[in-house]
């Protein structure tokens, strides 16, 4: 760090008295000098850490590289951190701050900024948590970031409170609570003070860093944000057991609020599926509704959708391929057409293939749902020769079946048969108009159909 001259000028030590300079906390400092790794120490294997060409480099056997200063120990409390990353296909790392020096394995201290664009997991365990996550505490699993294309993450500790930024976008606002909810094998901790630490995961995964930044902040947290209790503890133990929690059915039209909705995302940890519903959109203005759909949100850490309820010509959905995913919806036909409800029934079941099949479509929603004038003839109407159909197109077709938190649809039997038979699922309409996450269906259908993180559906997961 270079210090600037102090002049023992009366006049111009008053001013500087008087008016106040920058504080040595408030000054950026460089953690790499850009030649070697002086002020670093590797634990486990030091030769998966190397500097060339002005780049720390990891890649080899697991190894974390922790930020040792230059009496050999160093404390970080409040700071704001910046890092220039470059990733290569399915590489994994990460940035813990907050962490100590520890010999071997994964850090017992501190919480980790998730590096990750492309990375699929090792042997059976598929990892979904993509870069800008505070590991299995706030996980985003749509990658913002590019393999081979340098960015910047930014990680900001003030007090209680973290922000995680991947260039501009902020992925990560989460505040600890008082008494943070503890998971068993959990590696997070309470905020206090530590170190940096950079990390090599495997040696498939080759990563770059340069430009490697910090700017201490005072240690009396200037956040006005008040320290919760932990209102969503069973969100952080899904997330911790790897468990993707996002609704995929948030519709941007009336009253909807982008701004109210990522609220909810930073103080939860539910992810959304930004959609828009063109369902009865005239085909001359589809393809205007999308490329205005997806520029409004493409800087919003979300998956952006569309919804249809059936065929879209080529020509009107052609900004489809920019989307993460299209819903599909059946419309619903008046009974009063019907004389037989069994006949009713088996042409909404036809309806449901055809949309499957024909609109090449991701996600099917209200996959059973029948008019409120049959709820109570539900059970005899969708019998399991019905059900099976339909299910037997999601998964030839590879489409996932949309659970309704607020519908409470489809029912238990189906979601069974769903799932014993291969096909996966995402979750809808969880936002109330209080502006708050509930689950309950979601959740009692995790825990009685047994479902798992590999049961989710997640766009654009090779």
């Amino acid at each position: 760090m270079k210090f600037a001259k102090i002049f023992a000028l009366p006049g111009l030590f008053l001013l500087v008295m008087l008016f106040g300079c920058k504080e040595k906390n408030e000054e950026w400092i460089s953690l790499f000098n850009g030649k070697d790794l002086t002020g670093w120490k590797s634990s486990e294997d030091p030769t998966s850490f190397y500097v060339e060409d002005g780049l720390i480099i990891a890649n080899g056997a697991r190894s974390h590289l922790f930020y040792s200063g230059d009496g050999g120990e160093v404390e970080f409390k409040n700071f704001e951190l910046s890092v220039d990353i470059m990733t290569t296909h399915h590489a994994n790392s990460g940035v813990y701050i907050h962490t100590k020096w520890q010999d071997e394995g994964w850090p017992s201290f501190g919480y980790e900024a998730q590096i990750n664009n492309s990375h699929i997991g090792e042997g059976d365990y598929i990892e979904l948590k993509k870069t800008g996550s505070l590991y299995g505490i706030r996980n985003v699993y749509k990658a913002f970031a590019k393999d081979s294309v340098w960015f910047t993450m930014k990680v900001r500790v003030d007090g209680h409170q973290i922000k995680i930024w991947v260039d501009d976008m902020l992925t990560v606002d989460y505040v600890e609570p008082q008494n943070p909810h503890r998971r068993e094998g959990s590696t997070g901790g309470r905020l206090s003070s530590g170190t940096i630490a950079l990390q090599c995961h495997d040696p498939g995964s080759k990563v770059f860093f340069k430009n490697i930044r910090l700017k201490k902040l005072p240690d009396i947290s200037s956040s006005e944000r008040e320290i919760p209790e932990d209102n969503y503890p069973k969100v952080l133990d899904l997330q911790f057991q790897n468990f993707p929690l996002i609704d995929m059915v948030v519709e941007t039209d009336g009253n909807f609020n982008a701004d109210s909705a990522l609220n909810v995302f930073y103080q939860s940890g539910i992810n959304w599926g930004f959609v828009v519903d063109l369902s009865e959109a005239d085909s001359s203005i589809v393809d205007q509704l999308l490329t205005s759909h997806i520029q409004s949100y493409q800087d919003y850490p979300v998956f952006i959708g569309a919804k249809i309820s059936g065929p879209v010509s080529n020509t009107t959905f052609s900004r489809a391929e920019k989307l993460d995913y299209v819903i599909g919806e059946v419309m619903i036909d008046s009974i009063s057409k019907y004389n037989d409800m069994e006949k009713y029934t088996d042409d909404l079941v036809k309806d449901r293939i055809d949309l499957i099949l024909n609109t090449g479509i991701d996600i099917i929603s209200n996959a059973t749902l029948l008019p409120e004038e049959l709820s109570s003839q539900s059970e005899d109407l969708w019998t399991s020769d019905r059900m099976m159909k339909i299910i037997e197109a999601c998964k030839a077709n590879e489409v996932a079946i949309e659970i309704n938190n607020e519908l409470k649809s489809p029912g238990f039997t189906f979601i069974k048969l769903a799932k014993e038979y291969g096909c996966q699922f995402v979750c809808g309409k969880i936002s109330n108009k209080n502006g708050r996450a509930e689950m309950d269906y979601f959740y009692e259908m995790i825990e009685k159909a047994e479902l798992n993180y590999k049961d989710i559906f997640i766009p654009g997961y090779e």
